[in-house]
């Protein structure tokens, strides 16, 4: 045996080493191998020589590698046992979030339950940081190589599954063959046709109605597809676009080849920040010059140039479209290029220039490229800009069914001269009529021409399947034809003109004995391995069967109709076994209304039956797939609602075949407000009413058999009945009324099951109950929600608590389905950990019956504790005796028609793209059928603050899921369905800016950021924000952008979407950001975005008032300030800053006034005196508190504050004397006297003035000088004031060097935690530097503006600059130019005493001047995953901030927080995730040229093995052996051929 000794530190493991290892383990073989062998020592050496490569093959058996660097870790003074603990520590928690056994994480030397820990290189000012927002698409690590375009050998596929013409008069089914619903045609689980032409030689496909189409579904999964195979696609737009009348008006079709083309983007085109790697070109129309015919052509007044123009307006339009849908997106045009097809009929190009069959086309190009005028038409993309695109992309191209000889003469080279170096081909060649062996003859020479580098790429041949649609000679083209047999089932398919429909797979067939065998010619031509011979082809009749993976139906019709019932789609395996299991229940609630307003915008409410068939849109398959969403998500059930007794008389069947192929569990509830409806269940007996819903479920698919449709597992008979005592019906008021309604409406559901002979099956039943504080209806419990578990029991013992109810079900059967059915439920939005500990107490008298939560809101708590407790919900579920079983997340989507708080509750927004219509919606209650839009989601509920906000991410995280929305995702982000091998990288923590950072605080504990969590007051580590966008003094003369930087016209500047500043302070180290004019300037503008922000990154806010509104004539008379700062106190309140009856939550301090001692020298303050500066202070704060009351808004934890110069003043009564100081005694002076404020009469009783600045006040004083001489003049004197608190509000350092400004800095912090000290830190002055008041207020900023410009503001005015106009978002930088050498070092000094880094990616200049290299530990986990877990699953996990945390948590529990080896706060960065087959060529360790020369060396010494191995053979061919060492020669030989198969089976870059 080998064994080696764990090295901690190794680079990442070779297949050198690996080779290495083997050969060292052959030799070690070596002397049991020579006796094996008769002792012959050549066959000893043959055996190392042979295994070295073999096992250096094989050794690579994980799925992925993922690598990351822990930033500030400094590996080299870990001790080797931390190094070792850390490995493991690391391990445990990459297990944990991908839920796979410890055993399946190996570090690089292949040790299991480890991973590699190493020193990362340090990083420089050139390391560069790929910024990837949450919901962003991860980049892919490596595409497949795609084959050149030329020789080009393509197929066009139109494979629609119909037998006869117009598919049997069922109406088309959806030409775009590419959408997700296709993929048991062309998937691998499927018949897998993309693969059968790769069997036919093919390097291409062409596609025809890929865009413009209006398909819903995928189309990521057929190019990644193609891709795997080496397919390029030609993928075509809908030509029939250009004849609609509301797409292409005169023939311009630019907007409509731009929507489309942005609509492909988001199906699955666009791949980051490029086309799909699979795309090769655009065909914009197929033969356009057939519109000419059209009756919309001829019915245009006559042009100059004929009905010509019309193919070419539309062509150019087109083109225009699609360059600006690109521009638009940010997708990049890498090596796609663009065509039309022309038909090969002879025509005159528009200009005269040319004639002929297909050239006239491609004239038609270059002069419309020369004028567009030439078709009256004026692009919205440059000139210049279209016609480089076409000088760069353009392929001229022409369809054909004429023998290549004549194609070739009609367009020789010679006439071809003139366009050349635009290359050309056939899009379509027909051979209509033709033999083999001419078909294959053309092929060849066709092949020939492209490679002679002609001008001509090559072919796509006329067409993979019959187009038995289209009839007559169109069934002439097909390389295969339709079998009989169905063997499978395609999904719901369907587009804007073909209505949702699945239809059945058919098997393919090869020609027939004495026909022409076409795909054999191909094949022959291409040098295809496929052959007429071979029946066993995946997909081919005969042998061909249904894909083992998939259940398939068999439709009744031989014509190809739809199956109306079936909703299957997904190429992915449901779970084994039938539906998931009852317990622990993961489930969500979902009644995902199509509205985006309160009420629905004053329409009416759609029908709440969601289980219809008219809302297959927002939850099918072929539509938004809300129920896949869910999967994904972790969830094992969905709950419902209104499923029965709306009287909807639609399928509800394809909502639970969907959820049964999905593995949900469906929840099904009753519509609850018939029982009080008048004219249902008389006196709350329900019995009729329930039973008639019920029957009429069965009726509409709840049925399968003899049993209940098998995804059903509970029927929620009433929801939070316990509010009927409160209804007008319920007379006399009390609990009779829930309790009758409930005892009847179970006695109506099993009347129903023996009325329809259905079987209980493992159906339970249930009634949710609020968790309101209420009495059983025996008055034998008391307690929220279990007073209803108490009422089943009270009256399944006694009817007479249900109003002497008399059951129509014997009453033992009714007590018989209560034991063996029943589940009691509650909702609620508490905690879990108080929910379980209230309801488990009592719980042992309903014991065993079990419960669960239908509801969980988790209404207002941040991510991590609606994660805490589904994560403690599921393990008190799994523990063994528990009666709970699991519960709901309420809810799918936001309820945005109930407005309110019932906005908190939604996992996901509706966004504002419409994707599709529901089908007609109504019910007995809403009569008024419509249809509504189908509105794409979002993950991001901009309307909550920070942490709130990340629902569904806690969702996800809780349940091992990931948030992957598919095509319903309002973001550019493509889909890639469960199933598909990916390969993707993704950024743990990216630039400084954008990290998960763990902020220093005292006695070294960290806090993640990002959590919603607000930071304590004390220390403040604030930094001052006034960064007006201008660079040059005055902002150039050309007047004030508005100084109140909260409004959201400023987002570019603070938000997470421009140059995010306010993560920029946060990387720094801050914990606080001060404000001056958010209050008072009249703006009437969003300020919740930067507060929502600066919690989300945990800044507390300290917002200022417009001092300078206290010295306005129009504002505040003689220093009175009640009502203005009352008014701007209000008005704020309606702006953001008030959050139900508190404060936002990142409010922590108001400024009422700044350095308002100056106040003396305004002309308005007559006489001159302090009493100026106080009286204002004191209405000031009169005002706010008055605001406060009237808004109904509590005080919570905010301060308030003015802050003082640093100027030597005395106090307004003459007591204090001293810089600063004096404003301190002033505020005491005015409340024990309000004469000093100029008999100031408070509208406030001053009892709760005193009281609020007993409680709330924080003195606050501004300096520039050092902190040493600032707290020894403050402090001496303090005594008097203790114990208000006090702090810096500016610290300029103005003139001072870095070293002072840190040392400053970090004594401010010092002091703040000293157990006792009143002061509790200070805030930076300031961000940026403040170009436009000059002088010696340039010397204060972190950071400079410069020449790079990231955008625009919004619109920018307020009251005293009334000129509204946006304003340049430059690029921020270090390079403080105008200061000499360590005064320029501003920001490096915050970032040193603070424990941050200086920022330097998004939105910083490139060249930003660093502090230092940082210290870096690689890690390195190779990873197998699970059945069930994708590769971009994995990455999701990993790229999660809770991850990135949990590793820090882990680092700190191993080395200790005071660890000298932790060199700052830590964060992952750097973390990428690869496919082992295609290793990471970007940040990852995969990708580094270590790695990359290790490969180099594994593919020598795997080639030397070989070699060694040649000649080895040769030297015993020369032997005479014995016989049984021959033959066990032999043998070995066998077993290295086979071994060597199988690993050539498997794709790899590995030699």
């Amino acid at each position: 045996a080998v064994t080696a000794t764990p090295t901690v530190d190794a680079p990442p493991r070779s297949k050198a080493a690996a080779a290495l290892g083997t050969i060292a383990m052959s030799i070690s073989l070596g002397s049991r191998a020579k006796e094996m062998i008769g002792g012959f020592p050549f066959a000893s050496m043959l055996l190392c020589a042979w295994t070295a490569p073999i096992a250096a093959q094989a050794g690579e058996v994980s799925d992925l590698v993922w690598t990351a660097e822990m930033r500030n870790l400094k590996f080299d003074t870990l001790t080797e046992v931390q190094a070792v603990n850390l490995s493991v520590a690391y391990a445990e928690g990459i297990a944990r979030v991908l839920g796979v056994p410890l055993a399946d994480i190996a570090d690089s030397e292949g040790h299991s339950g480890r991973v590699s820990v190493s020193a990362a290189p340090s990083m420089d000012s050139t390391t560069r940081h790929l910024d990837v927002k949450p919901g962003d698409k991860t980049p892919s690590v490596t595409e497949k190589n795609m084959p050149p375009l030329a020789p080009l050998q393509g197929v066009a596929y139109s494979a629609l599954p119909c037998l006869d013409r117009m598919c049997g008069n069922h109406g088309l089914p959806s030409k775009d063959v590419a959408q997700i619903g296709y993929a048991m045609q062309w998937g691998p689980q499927g018949r897998d046709d993309l693969a059968l032409m790769k069997s036919l030689g093919a390097n291409s496909v062409r596609l025809y109605h890929s865009f413009g189409q209006g398909a819903l579904g995928d189309h990521g999964a057929f190019l990644d597809h193609a891709q795997s195979l080496g397919l390029n696609t030609i993928s075509g737009y809908n030509t029939d676009m250009s004849l609609e009348a509301d797409k292409c008006m005169e023939f311009d079709c630019f907007d409509a080849w731009k929507a489309a083309t942005l609509k492909g983007f988001n199906a699955g085109f666009k791949s980051g920040k490029a086309w799909h790697p699979a795309v090769a070109v655009l065909v914009l129309l197929n033969e356009p010059d057939n519109l000419e015919n059209s009756e919309k052509c001829k019915a245009l007044k006559t042009h100059e140039f004929g009905v010509a123009h019309c193919r070419v307006k539309a062509v150019l339009s087109a083109m225009d479209g699609v360059l600006a849908a690109e521009k638009q997106a940010g997708v990049d045009r890498g090596r796609v290029r663009i065509t039309a097809s022309w038909s090969f009929a002879v025509r005159k190009s528009i200009d005269d220039e040319v004639t002929g069959p297909g050239i006239y086309g491609f004239q038609d190009m270059v002069a419309a490229m020369a004028d567009p005028g030439l078709v009256s038409y004026t692009p919205r993309t440059p000139v210049e800009e279209l016609q480089e695109a076409f000088k760069e992309r353009w392929v001229n191209s022409v369809n054909t069914r004429s023998p290549w000889k004549f194609v070739h003469d009609v367009i020789s080279q010679e006439k071809y001269s003139k366009f050349l170096p635009t290359p050309w081909f056939i899009g379509e060649y027909g051979a209509l009529g033709k033999p083999a062996d001419i078909i294959e003859e053309d092929l060849q020479s066709m092949k020939q021409v492209a490679e002679e580098e002609t001008g001509f790429l090559g072919v796509v041949f006329q067409q993979f399947q019959t187009a038995n649609e289209k009839g007559g000679t169109e069934n002439k083209f097909g390389l295969f034809s339709l079998g009989e047999q169905e063997i499978a089932e395609t999904g719901r398919v369907c587009d804007d003109s073909s209505p949702c429909a699945a239809w059945p797979v058919r098997c393919l067939k090869i020609a027939q004995p004495g026909k022409v065998d076409r795909a054999a010619a191909v094949a022959s031509a291409w040098e295809g391995s496929f052959s007429s011979a071979n029946g066993e082809a995946q997909g081919l009749c005969g042998e061909a069967m249904a894909p083992p993976s998939k259940t398939t139906t068999t439709s009744a019709s031989s014509a190809g109709a739809p199956t109306p019932s079936s909703t299957q789609v997904e190429v992915w395996t449901p779970p084994a076994g039938g539906p998931p299991p009852l317990d622990p229940i993961r489930g969500i609630a979902y009644g995902a209304l199509p509205c985006t307003e309160h009420a629905c915008g004053g329409q009416g409410l759609p029908s709440e039956d969601m289980l219809q068939v008219s809302y297959e849109g927002q939850w099918g398959a072929a539509g938004r797939d809300d129920l896949g969403t869910m999967r994904r998500l972790g969830a094992n059930a969905v709950r419902l609602y209104h499923s029965f007794g709306l009287d909807v008389d639609r399928d509800h069947q394809g909502f639970l075949d969907r959820a049964d192929a999905v593995g949900l569990n469906v929840f099904a509830g009753y519509h609850t407000e018939n029982a009080n409806d008048p004219a249902e269940c008389p006196e709350y007996d329900c019995f009729d009413t329930w039973k008639a819903a019920t029957l009429q479920g069965f009726k509409l698919g709840f049925q399968r058999g003899s049993e209940w449709h098998p995804a059903v597992a509970m029927l929620i008979l009433l929801n939070e009945p316990d509010f009927f005592e409160s209804a007008p019906k319920c007379v006399p008021s009390g609990a009779w009324c829930r309790t009758k309604a409930m005892l009847s409406a179970l006695d109506g559901v099993l009347a129903a099951e023996k009325e329809a002979g259905v079987s209980a099956g493992r159906v339970k039943l249930t009634v949710t109950w609020s968790f309101a504080m209420r009495a059983s209806v025996d008055g034998k419990v008391n307690g929220p929600g279990i007073f209803g578990f108490q009422d089943i029991v009270a009256a399944l013992d006694d009817p007479t608590w249900a109003k002497d109810y008399e059951s129509r079900t014997p009453m033992h059967e009714m007590r018989e389905a209560f034991r063996t059915r029943w589940v009691h439920g509650l909702n609620t939005q508490s905690p879990w950990d108080f929910v379980n500990e209230l309801i488990t107490k009592d719980y042992a008298q309903f014991a065993p019956i079990p419960w669960f939560i239908g509801e969980y809101g988790g209404n207002g708590q941040p991510e991590a504790q609606i994660r805490k407790d589904l994560e403690g919900m599921q393990s008190t579920a799994e523990m063994e005796g528990s009666n709970f079983i699991g519960g709901a997340m309420f809810q799918f989507q936001t309820t945005y028609w109930k407005g309110g708080s019932e906005m908190n509750f939604g996992l996901f927004s509706l966004g504002d793209r419409k994707i599709s219509e529901t089908g007609p919606l109504c019910d007995k209650y809403n009569q008024n059928c419509r249809a509504w839009p189908i509105w794409c989601l979002s993950s991001e509920l901009s309307f909550l603050p920070g942490a709130l906000a990340l629902r569904a991410q806690a969702v996800a995280g809780a349940w091992g899921g990931s948030v992957s929305l598919g095509p319903a995702s309002c973001d550019s982000e493509p889909w890639t369905p469960p199933g598909k091998t990916t390969m993707a990288t993704t950024t743990v923590a990216t630039t400084f800016a954008t990290a998960t950072r763990a902020t220093t605080r005292p006695h070294g504990t960290t806090r993640p950021r990002g959590n919603g969590e607000m930071p304590p007051l004390s220390p403040i580590r604030g930094i001052a924000y006034g960064a007006l966008p201008c660079t040059t003094h005055a902002c150039g003369g050309r007047g004030l952008p508005s100084e109140d930087m909260l409004q959201d016209s400023y987002e570019m500047q603070w938000g997470p979407e421009g140059r995010d500043d306010l993560n920029s302070m946060a990387a720094l180290g801050a914990t606080a950001v001060r404000l001056y004019h958010s209050f008072g300037l009249g703006v009437d503008r969003d300020h919740q975005g930067f507060l929502d922000h600066a919690q989300s990154v945990g800044m507390n806010v300290f917002a200022g008032y417009h001092t300078e509104n206290a010295n306005d004539p129009a504002e505040c008379p003689e220093y009175d300030c009640f009502d203005t700062w009352k008014a701007a106190t209000l008005q704020g309140f309606k702006l953001g800053f008030q959050r139900g009856s508190e404060w936002h939550p990142a409010v922590a301090m108001l400024i009422l006034l700044n350095e308002p001692d100056f106040f003396e020298s305004a002309p308005k303050c007559v006489p001159s005196g302090a009493w100026c500066r106080t009286k204002a202070m004191l209405s000031a704060l009169d005002g706010v508190l008055a605001a406060e009351k009237e808004a109904g808004v509590s005080a919570g934890r905010v301060k308030l504050t003015v802050t003082w110069s640093f100027a030597m003043r005395a106090s307004v009564d003459g007591k204090v004397n001293g810089p600063g100081i004096f404003g301190f005694q002033d505020i005491v002076a005015a409340l024990d006297d309000p004469t000093w404020a100029k008999d100031y009469e408070s509208r406030t009783p001053m009892h709760e003035m005193r009281e609020a600045f007993r409680t709330r006040w924080v003195h606050g004083l501004n300096t520039q000088s050092p902190w040493d001489f600032v707290n020894e003049l403050i402090t001496k004197d303090y005594a008097q004031f203790a114990p208000i608190p006090w702090f810096i509000g500016e610290y300029g350092g103005n003139g001072q060097p870095e070293a002072q400004i840190r040392k400053d800095l970090e004594g401010m912090q010092s002091t703040a935690e000293m157990e006792g000290s009143n002061f509790i830190g200070g805030a930076m002055f300031q961000f940026q530097t403040t170009y436009w008041k000059g002088g010696s207020e340039m010397n204060f900023g972190l950071f400079g503006l410069g020449d790079v410009l990231l955008g625009e503001t919004g619109p920018l005015c307020d009251k005293y600059n009334p000129d509204c106009r946006t304003w340049p978002v430059h690029c921020l930088n270090t390079d403080l130019n105008f200061l000499p050498g360590a005064l320029a070092l501003r920001a490096q000094a915050v970032a040193g005493a603070w424990g941050g880094v200086v920022p330097d990616g998004k939105g910083f200049c490139s060249g930003s001047r660093r502090l230092s290299n940082v210290h870096s530990a690689r890690l390195i986990a190779h990873v197998r995953l699970g059945n069930d877990l994708t590769i971009e699953d994995a990455a999701a996990r990993l790229s999660n901030d809770s991850f990135s945390s949990d590793l820090v948590a882990r680092t700190i529990a191993v080395v200790g927080s005071g660890s000298p080896a932790i060199d700052g706060p830590m964060s992952l960065h750097a973390s990428s995730v690869a496919d082992q087959d295609h290793p990471s060529t970007g940040s990852g360790a995969q990708g580094t040229p270590e790695a990359q020369a290790a490969d180099g060396q594994s593919d020598f010494w795997i080639l030397l093995g070989g070699v060694a191995g040649l000649l080895l053979i040769g030297i015993v061919a020369t032997v005479v052996l014995r016989t049984i060492a021959k033959r066990k020669a032999r043998a070995l030989s066998s077993n290295r051929q086979e071994s060597m198969s199988d690993e050539q089976k498997e794709p790899s870059s590995q030699v």
